[in-house]
C-alpha cells in the first residue's frame, strides 16, 4: 500500500494529493472503496481526510451509517480535480464563499464627511478579505440615516453622532 505523509498536519498547504483524496471520497462515498481506489489503508485515508478538513478548516463530508455524505463544501468538490489542479495551494473560491461571513450584502449609511475619508479604506479592506460581499453605500444626513438604520434598511451608519441635549 502507498503511504500517505501527513506529518505536517493541519498546518500543511492544500496539495494536489488532497485533490485526489477528495475526488475519490466524493465519487465513492465510502472510506473503504476510496481507500482501495487510492491504494491506502482505511485508517490512513481517514487520517488524511481529517488533515484535509483541518487544512481547509471546512467539513467536506458527514460520516453516516450509510457512508459519506458531502456537505455543501464537499458537494462543490465534484469539480475539484479540474478547478484545483490549476490553482493548487489555495482553496477553491466556491468553498470560501460558502463559509459564514464570506458572502452576502452590507448596506452602509454614511454622512458625507465620513464617506470621503474612512469609508473607502474600509471597503477596500473588506473587498480584499471577502470579495464576494456586496456593499451598498447610502449617503445622507443623520435625520434620514438613523430611522433607516432602526427599521433595518441599513446595516450600519458611519459618522459622528450629534450631541444630545445637555
Amino acid at each position: 500500500m502507498t503511504r500517505y505523509d501527513s506529518s505536517a498536519g493541519s498546518r500543511a498547504n492544500f496539495r494536489l494529493r488532497h485533490v485526489e483524496l477528495i475526488a475519490a471520497l466524493y465519487e465513492c462515498r465510502s472510506i473503504l472503496k476510496a481507500s482501495r481506489r487510492l491504494n491506502l489503508t482505511q485508517p490512513t485515508l481517514t487520517k488524511a481526510l481529517q488533515d484535509v478538513e483541518g487544512t481547509l478548516e471546512l467539513p467536506l463530508f458527514e460520516r453516516t451509517n450509510r457512508g459519506l455524505e458531502p456537505t455543501p463544501y464537499g458537494e462543490s468538490s465534484r469539480d475539484t480535480p479540474r478547478s484545483c489542479s490549476r490553482s493548487c495551494g489555495t482553496r477553491p473560491r466556491s468553498w470560501r464563499v460558502c463559509a459564514p461571513g464570506y458572502s452576502g450584502k452590507v448596506t452602509v449609511g454614511t454622512l458625507l464627511a465620513a464617506s470621503a475619508s474612512i469609508l473607502p479604506d474600509a471597503i477596500a479592506r473588506l473587498k480584499m478579505e471577502r470579495p464576494a460581499v456586496a456593499i451598498s453605500v447610502v449617503v445622507g444626513t443623520y435625520d434620514i440615516l438613523v430611522p433607516s438604520l432602526l427599521v433595518g434598511d441599513l446595516d450600519m451608519v458611519l459618522g459622528r453622532c450629534p450631541r444630545g441635549p445637555q
